[in-house]
């Protein structure tokens, strides 16, 4: 038997996750090194909306994909604050902790619930 999918949260599964939006999973959100190793592609169901070049280079544009804005923000604080991490070689569990704090600074902190149990 399946759990009860929360109204607001996150599900993940690797680097890949999922926002919960009123009990509506979207997604599979995940990212992936560019062929040249040289970036790193933001992808939603596996399709690219964006890369990140150094930590002073990103570009982004979830539009085509008419998602709610609060899953596109949410994914924005995830995917920037892991690919930051990956840059900074940051462990994974500060990584969370940086999301954790990242969206409660964003006003999204109902979107934790899910976090902890990717660290």
């Amino acid at each position: 038997m399946h759990s009860p999918v929360p109204n607001y949260g996150i599900r993940v599964d690797g680097t890949r996750f999922w926002v919960i939006h009123q009990k509506r999973l979207f997604g599979p959100f995940d990212y992936q090194f560019s062929f040249d190793l040289q970036g790193i592609e933001m992808l939603y169901q596996s399709r690219k909306f964006g890369e990140c070049c150094s930590d002073e280079e990103l570009c982004a544009d979830l539009s085509d994909f008419h998602l709610p804005l609060k899953v596109a923000e949410v994914a924005t604080v995830i995917l920037g604050v892991s690919i930051r991490g990956i840059f900074c070689c940051q462990r994974a569990d500060l990584r969370v902790d940086d999301m954790e704090a990242h969206l409660q600074q964003a006003g999204l902190g109902r979107y934790t619930q899910g976090l902890r149990k990717s660290a």
